[in-house]
This record gives C-alpha cells, structure tokens and sequence, in this order.
C-alpha cells in the first residue's frame, strides 16, 4: 500500500487538541452566558476588534509566511534557520509593542466609529456600552504583543512537525476563560473577561515555550533588517496581512451592523458561529495545519503525484467530518445549543441565568442557517493554505476582495426588520459560497487534476447519500420525543444518544459505499 501524504497522526493531534478547545470553548461561554447574558456584548464586541488583529499579525498571515520562509532557510542549515526565527521575533515584538500603546492611546476615538450603534443608545437611553466596549479595548490590547509571540512559536513547532502544544494550549486560555469571570465576577463585572483574555493568552504561549526549550530551539537576541530570508519572509508576508486586513474589514463591518441590532445580538452571533467554528477548527484548521507544510516540502514541478495525492487525501478527510455535521447542525440545531448553553447550567444550577429562553431560541435559529456554510469555511481554509504552500498570496488576497464585497452588500439584508439578526448570518453563508466558487476557479490547474476533481466529487456524492440516511434515522426520535418538554437528564441523554445514533448510521452507510476513513 502506498504511504499516506497526508499523516493521520499528525491531523488527529490537531483535530483532537481543536476539539478538545472548542468543547472547553463552548463551556467557556456557557459560563460566560449564564452570568452575563446579554450584558456580554460590548465585551463581544471589543474582543472581536482586538482578535481581527490576530488574524494579521498573529497565526494568520504571520504563519502563512513563516512556515514556507523557514522551511527554505531550515533546508540550508538548523542554526540559520532558529537565528532567522530570533530575528522574526524581536521585530514583531517591537512592532506589537507599538501598535499596542497606540490601539490603548487612541482607543476613544476609533472604537465609537465600530460600535456606531452603541452612541445611539447612549444618546437615547443612557446605555454605558460604549464606554464599556472603548475601556475593554484599551485593557486588552496587550493580547496583541501575546498572540503575536504565541504564533511565532507554532510556526517553528509546526515546521518541525510538534503539533501538540500549538493544537493543546488554547485549552489553557478557555480555562483562564471559565475560572476568573467565576472567582472575580462580583468585584469586576464583565472586566473580569477582558481580565481572562490576557490570562488565557499568556497560559498559551507558556506551555510552547516549554515545547520550544525540549526541541533545542535556541533563542538569540538579534536584529539584523538586511537578511535576505527576512526580505523573502516579508514579500510574502505583505500580501497575506493586506489579505488578512481585508478579512477585518469584514469583521469590522459586521460589528457595525450588530451595534444597531437589539441586546444580545453579539452574543447569540458569537456562539452560534463557536459552534459551527468547532467542526471548522477540527478538521478545516487542523487539516490545513498539517499540508501547509507538507504542501510546502513538495515540488509540483518534480513529484506532481505526490502533490495530487495529499491533496486527494485531505479534501476526502473534510469531506467524511463536514458534511454529516452541516446536516445534523441545520436539521437538528437545537440539540447542540442545549447540550452546550441550556442543560448544563440547568443541571448544576436549575436554571440558565442571564441566558434567556428568547436567546436560546434564536440561538438555534441562527446555528441552522450558519450552518450552511460549514463546508464553504472549511474549503476555503483548506484553499487558502494550498496558495500559501505555493507561495501564492494574491489567490487569497483577490478572493477575500470577492469576501468583502459579498458580505457588505449582504449585510445590510439586517436592516430590514423581519429579517434582523438572520441577515448577518445570510450574509456571511453567501460570501463563504461566493469565495469557493472563485477559489475552484483560480485554482482549477491544480483542482483539475483527475484523482483530485474524481476524489471530491464521489466523496461529496457519497457523504451527502449517508447523511441523509442518517438524518432519516435521527428525525423521528427528535421531532417526536426531543422537542417534547423533557427534564434535564432524560433531555440530555436522549440527545446524545441521538448524536450516537447519526454518526453510527452515517458510518455503517458510508461502509456500505465503500466511503470510509483508511489508515
């Protein structure tokens, strides 16, 4: 049998270290809903400005460009390759430091401008959540300087193939997440989750450097603006970051939206978008960890076999994972939003605190409809990675041009009052779509390709086939039993014996098409 491209070790250690954050991201918010409720917004709503840099200057353009740069240096020698890590650093760290103390300095003028909304509601019914969001800005923007430290890190792990703490650690920052807002919530109100958030950043970066020091990587205190790696590092890494940018801008444009949108309206965005991120984050983020330096390793030139093959076996793992979840999350959304915001506070608390019956309701409407852009999410990263790989950033960087036209024009679908929320949602689904039929377009050279266009099409066919078998066999028990008033423990076990009961007839449907995972 021919050796595996795509290691299946090494995407489970992602896959389970992403699952595992997800679940104790989900619990993290299942804390921070019940406490808070919608009183959590301007805190979503800061959190995701300061995050939208993460994205630039953290794992997202910083490590699309690292990881390619430092293969290339790592081929000529080791010690090189750990000095030109240093240099990286040191830079960045300074870098950082400055955009911190300017985001905190003129964090009054520019936060309002993001929250248009919140002035409204200031001027009219004296609502503090404008001053909340620009004070909670200004406390986290050293998250900044961490994550940026924490991604330089991954980069060298993952070239050097150690995945476990890059993919583990951000366990740490849920924890930070669900531990502090419990033992400071009385003193500090939702402070206490800005609080968490450097906390939970610093706890990440920690347990790499511990991996770092075990592999022998070797820290220098250097600067040196005229190395040639550095020069490369930076032509790619320009694009990324306008690439990434624009990404924000999609971010910050729905911030925008939401501000004028009713309370809690973030906070039923962010979970609902938690949940469909997990499977993304499982297999998607996970997925594209691993090729984008395997991808990297290999010249399509010279070995345009080997370069198809992990590309089939990765596009056929996404497939068998995202496709059944897509189904289950918009046929049956209610079970996920239960199992994670409704019974579990229910069971330890006897109730679901700030975190209202409305709430959970259209929490499940929108986790159904975000749901249709679960496999579109995962594509996309899975796309974007092979572009990177190739030292491609400009198919990225037009593609999320593509995004944010999409997105804007669909945005304002929330204006109209019986749509609301749900427009940010539509909105978000149309653009992902938008940006893989252009991403199929630009790199359709590579997707062309036999085994690769013959792998995805029986794979999608196969994994649409065995999910609506599984769905069949789920429906009746939910429709008739599950949504019945049920009590907490009979509710949470028939909801899990129902999720069992997707995934094993999903599977025995997919054995039966010969469409399985194989070792």
């Amino acid at each position: 049998m021919a050796e595996r491209q795509v290691s299946l070790r090494h995407t489970f250690i992602n896959s389970i270290g992403t699952l595992l954050s997800r679940i104790t991201g989900v619990l993290k918010f299942t804390v921070v809903n019940h406490l808070f409720g919608a009183k959590a917004d301007p805190f979503q709503a800061s959190f995701k400005m300061i995050n939208n840099l993460r994205k630039v200057i953290g794992e997202g353009a910083l490590n699309n460009a690292f990881i390619p740069s430092y293969q290339a240096v790592r081929k000529e020698d080791q010690e090189k390759a750990f000095l030109f890590a240093s240099n990286l650093i040191n830079i960045f760290i300074l870098a950082t430091a400055a955009l911190t103390a300017i985001g905190i300095l003129l964090a009054p003028l520019y936060v309002p401008l993001l929250v248009p909304g919140y002035i409204d509601d200031l001027i009219r019914r004296g609502e503090p959540k404008l001053y909340e969001t620009i004070n909670m800005t200004m406390i986290m923007m050293p998250f900044v300087i961490l994550i940026c430290l924490f991604s330089m890190a991954m980069g060298v792990l993952n070239s050097h193939k150690r995945f476990f703490s890059p993919a583990f650690s951000p366990i740490l920052f849920n924890i930070a997440f669900m531990v502090v807002p419990v033992v400071f919530f009385r003193e500090w109100g939702t402070y206490a989750l800005a609080a968490s958030t450097l906390i939970g950043a610093g706890l990440m970066f920690v347990m790499e450097v511990i991996e770092l020091v075990r592999m022998g990587f070797r820290y220098r205190l250097h600067i040196d603006f005229k190395d040639p790696a550095l020069r490369q590092f930076f032509r790619l890494f320009w694009p990324t970051a306008l690439n990434m940018v624009i990404i924000m801008a999609v971010t910050y444009a729905s911030t925008i939206f939401l501000s004028y949108l009713p309370d809690g309206s973030y906070v039923v965005i962010n979970n609902s978008f938690m949940i469909v991120q997990a499977p993304v984050g499982v297999i998607g983020i996970a997925l594209g960890t691993v090729l984008l330096p395997l991808l990297s390793g290999i010249d399509r030139k010279t070995e345009p076999g080997k370069f198809d093959k992990a590309l089939n076996e990765g596009f056929k793992l996404l497939l068998y994972i995202i496709v059944p979840l897509s189904f289950f999350f918009i046929l049956f959304p209610d079970i996920a939003v239960n199992l994670a915001f409704r019974d579990p506070p229910m069971l330890f608390k006897g109730n679901t605190g700030e975190y209202t019956a409305q709430l959970l309701a259209l929490n499940s409407h929108t986790l159904s409809w975000y749901s249709a852009g679960l496999l579109p999410m995962a594509l996309n990263i899975v796309f974007a990675k092979i572009s990177y790989s190739m030292s491609d950033a400009k198919t990225p960087l037009i593609t999320n041009i593509v995004l944010l036209i999409t997105s804007i024009g669909l945005y304002f679908l929330s204006r109209v009052p019986s749509i609301g929320v749900t427009g940010i949602v539509i909105a978000d689904i149309g653009a992902s779509w938008m940006t893989v039929l252009f991403y199929t377009f630009r790199l359709r050279p590579i997707l062309k390709s036999g085994g690769v266009r013959q792998g995805i099409g029986g794979g999608l066919l196969k994994s649409i086939l065995a999910s609506v078998a599984a769905s069949a066999a789920v429906y009746p028990l939910y429709h008739f039993v599950y949504q019945a008033q049920l009590a907490v423990i009979p509710a949470i076990g028939l909801a899990l014996g129902l999720t069992a009961l997707f995934g094993g007839v999903y599977f025995l449907a997919g054995k039966l098409m010969r469409w399985e995972l194989k070792k």
